[in-house]
């Protein structure tokens, strides 16, 4: 307990106001206090050096400079380098790795980020920091970082973020509360100035944010209201009124704002508030967690991935496809692993729900085709892959091959010669087109340009087993020509024909 400074009694020195007393009750009654006004450059100035924010700032850049020497993009990384370092993924993080809750808001997307949020940090910080100490900064500054963290994943679930930005309008909120219920030894005309300023702030941004591209405003909004909040029930380490000196030395060793006689309160205090946060934040994850059950499923079924454990990926999916039948990604993941274990049959009505879901994903539509021609299906992978022939990014050669297998199910084979040409001419190591329309020369009777087809694929591979069964099959063959049941079926590399993400196995 702090004793007075008076009579050196002992009192109870926690309080829910906006400064915490340094005198016992009676003295306060019977000796009123004589209050200076502490002029807005002690405050400014003064005190002990904002180490917190320094600290906080040197971080960021630290870990800025090591993604940078590690190969990551000084402009603009990419999103794997992201999360490979600590950015926030809602399918990650609901899965299990919370910590990227607080580990995003250390990870910047290029340059320009970084240097914005850190000049917003160093302008703002020393000022708030030397308001609150040290301690009380921290946890603001922790809190709402995490706090808008949540938020984001709360807004975007399957989307990812990264930056100090949620931190930042978390302080700024804090800033905000401390000048509007006056809890700092300020004159009024300092603090609606200011109040002024920091308001434009909060809303020139949240505006920028509104109308931006890439900018996660669900972040600003998250770490701004826990700013606010804690900037209001946090207390103010200059008690209102204090005696200061006309001219304070604020280069004289050791000076410092913070008052002895009234720490063990404000800890006490500020223990309660670190407390309460944490469970409310706790709470608000245990609520996502429960709500995005299934995407969190997919957080997991990524991790199985990563560790080549597809059949255990495939399992996790389709509980949770099972429990969220309208989650297009879950729907998506799936077919492309059934796609990758040679199983279309089963592919195909997974991915059929998946574009139902999301119709305007052409990628989507590429692998619903694969699936349909290797169940068996040529018309309606024909219909499918004309679809996605209109992306931009589209992989023509496997839409190519695709269309060839097609027509040749469909006994079209001179379209599926053309087909084919088109896929080897398009990717020159496609072995798979190769051999494929090695078959259609077979099935429309040009046997010597299958032959040299053969010896070329050979030449560059020559434990090809598809082009070693296709020269027997050729050898074996009678003259003349040849029915379509005694054709061989065509191989389909799945796994080398799916769209697939950049990210893979993310899908940003």
């Amino acid at each position: 307990m702090p004793a007075c400074l008076r009579c050196g009694k002992e009192f109870s020195g926690f309080s829910f106001g906006s400064t915490v007393p340094t005198e016992c009750r009676e003295c306060r009654r019977a000796f009123p206090q004589a209050t200076v006004q502490a002029p807005n450059e002690f405050l400014l100035l003064g005190g002990s050096p904002p180490f917190v924010t320094r600290a906080i700032i040197a971080i960021d850049v630290l870990i800025f400079l090591a993604m940078g020497i590690s190969g990551a993009s000084w402009t603009e990384p990419g999103y794997l380098e992201l999360v490979h370092w600590g950015a926030d993924f809602g399918p990650l993080t609901l899965s299990g790795e919370w910590w990227r809750l607080l580990t995003s808001a250390f990870i910047h997307i290029g340059i320009i980020h970084i240097a914005l949020n850190m000049w917003c940090l160093w302008d703002l910080g020393p000022i708030l920091e030397r308001l609150m100490g040290w301690k009380a900064f921290l946890v603001t500054y922790v809190v709402s970082g995490i706090a808008g963290s949540e938020t984001s994943v709360a807004w975007r679930p399957l989307g990812g973020g990264a930056g100090a930005s949620g931190a930042i309008f978390g302080l700024a909120g804090a800033f905000f509360s401390f000048l509007y219920f006056k809890k700092a030894p300020i004159s009024s005309e300092f603090a609606k100035r200011h109040l002024k300023s920091v308001a434009l702030f909060i809303f020139y941004n949240l505006f920028f944010g509104a109308v931006a591209f890439r900018v996660n405003n669900a972040a600003h909004v998250g770490g701004l209201i826990a700013g606010l909040i804690l900037g209001a029930v946090i207390p103010c380490i200059v008690p209102r009124t204090v005696e200061v000196p006309e001219r304070p030395d604020f280069g004289q060793a050791g000076f410092s704002l913070d008052n002895p006689a009234i720490a063990e309160s404000q800890d006490l205090r500020l223990l309660v508030i670190v407390l309460v946060s944490a469970l409310a934040l706790v709470a608000g994850s245990f609520a996502l967690a429960v709500h995005d059950a299934a995407i969190a499923q997919y957080g997991s079924a990524v991790a199985l991935i990563r560790e080549n454990d597809s059949a255990a990926a495939i399992s996790l999916l389709q509980n949770a496809t099972s429990s969220n039948p309208n989650h297009a990604v879950a729907f998506e993941m799936l077919g492309i692993l059934q796609l990758d274990q040679g199983d279309p049959k089963g592919a195909w009505p997974v991915l059929r729900r998946a574009v139902d879901l999301d119709r305007n994903n052409l990628a989507l539509r590429h692998n619903l085709a694969l699936a349909y021609v290797g169940a068996g299906f040529p018309d309606y992978a024909t219909q499918e892959i004309g679809w996605a022939i209109k992306a931009r990014n589209e992989d023509r050669s496997a839409a190519d091959f695709i269309l060839g297998v097609a027509s040749y199910q469909n006994k079209n084979y001179k379209d599926a010669s053309n087909h084919f040409l088109a896929a080897v001419q398009g990717r020159r190591d496609f072995f798979e087109a190769q051999n494929a329309l090695v078959l259609a020369y077979i099935a429309t009777d040009q046997r010597d340009k299958a032959h040299a087809l053969l010896t070329e694929i050979l030449a560059k591979n020559s434990k090809d087993p598809v082009a070693t069964g296709s020269l027997e099959v050729l050898a074996t063959m009678p003259n003349g020509p040849i029915t379509p049941d005694d054709l061989p079926r065509i191989v389909i590399p799945y796994s080398k024909l799916t769209a697939k993400s950049q990210y893979w196995p993310l899908f940003p």
